[in-house]
């Protein structure tokens, strides 16, 4: 199972455990998913310098089932960026909750890994003019139908994006055109 999709399961467990309070499930179903999670995802990272700082990259990362002509994975896949952060939000939550003392590396991640991969894609309705959108991953945008969206992944299940704040309107604005152009 990919990291991606162990970081969905513990959000569920976390949910699980929101939803009803009951402590065991955090400590003994949703707290070592999450650990699992970041851990995992934490192993993969790499550090790149751009723009004179440090920031965080996942070189292996991949968007569920989908493939494309170039490959089926690539650096910083949106799906995965999301899940990352996600369990870099909610890990400190639980750890108040259990008792736990904070991971550094948590803050790390919020500070220097970016929320999502953009790329800049023809609008369908004037392909002269390029707009940024969420890709799939570095380099790759969503070229055709497929029942994973998982560059959309940041804005629902994970919520590590808020769909309504105005820094991101005009990119999920475009994205979600480019998505209903493709199907």
């Amino acid at each position: 199972i990919d990291i991606g999709c162990v970081a969905w399961m513990a959000q569920l467990a976390w949910l699980h455990y929101r939803h009803t309070l009951e402590l065991r499930v955090l400590k003994e179903v949703a707290w070592p998913l999450m650990q699992g999670a970041f851990e995992s995802f934490y192993a993969t990272v790499e550090r790149l310098k751009e723009n004179g700082r440090t920031r965080l990259s996942l070189p292996v990362s991949v968007s569920p089932e989908y493939a494309s002509v170039k490959g089926n994975w690539g650096r910083d896949s949106s799906f995965f960026l999301a899940g990352f952060h996600m369990m870099a939000q909610l890990l400190p939550q639980a750890a108040r909750v259990l008792g736990e003392p904070e991971d550094p590396r948590w803050n790390e991640v919020e500070e220097n890994l970016p929320p999502y991969s953009t790329i800049e894609g023809s609008d369908p309705w004037n392909a002269r003019e390029l707009k940024p959108r969420l890709a799939l991953w570095k380099g790759q945008d969503y070229e055709l139908s497929h029942r994973h969206h998982s560059m959309l992944a940041a804005i629902y299940p994970f919520r590590t994006l808020d769909p309504y704040a105005p820094e991101h309107r005009a990119l999920l604005a475009d994205t979600l055109q480019h998505w209903l152009f493709i199907g």
